[in-house]
């Protein structure tokens, strides 16, 4: 009869360990966000625009030879300005008629 007691009290221990052991890992995962490559403070920074005037790709260097630059989905003036190496303040100055919270996708911009 004692050792049924104790087969019951070992299950019962098992059971308790495995739910702490269950807790801990979730305590673990929410305080740590899950993602141990990150501390989180990478999202805090914000990546310089390019101001170099060097295209930095080719669809970058074909708009510039050609001078203007359309607009595509996606597109916002400071990937503009990465794309063409035109910077972004130059492109405003071209285009004062642009409104850079608007672009419309297939506008033409002007590079030159």
């Amino acid at each position: 009869m004692e050792s049924r007691a104790n087969s019951q009290i070992t299950r019962i221990a098992a059971i308790l360990t495995l739910i702490f052991v269950f807790i801990a890992v979730l305590a673990i995962f929410a305080i740590g966000g899950g993602d141990s490559s990150s501390t989180g403070s990478d999202d805090l920074v914000t990546p310089a625009p390019q101001t170099s005037t060097e295209p930095t790709t080719p669809a970058g260097e074909r708009a510039v030879a050609k001078g203007f630059y359309v607009v595509k989905e996606g597109d916002t003036l400071i990937l503009i300005s990465a794309a063409t190496g035109v910077p972004q303040e130059t492109l405003q100055e071209l285009n004062p008629q642009l409104d850079p919270q608007t672009l419309v996708i297939g506008e033409k911009i002007r590079l030159r």
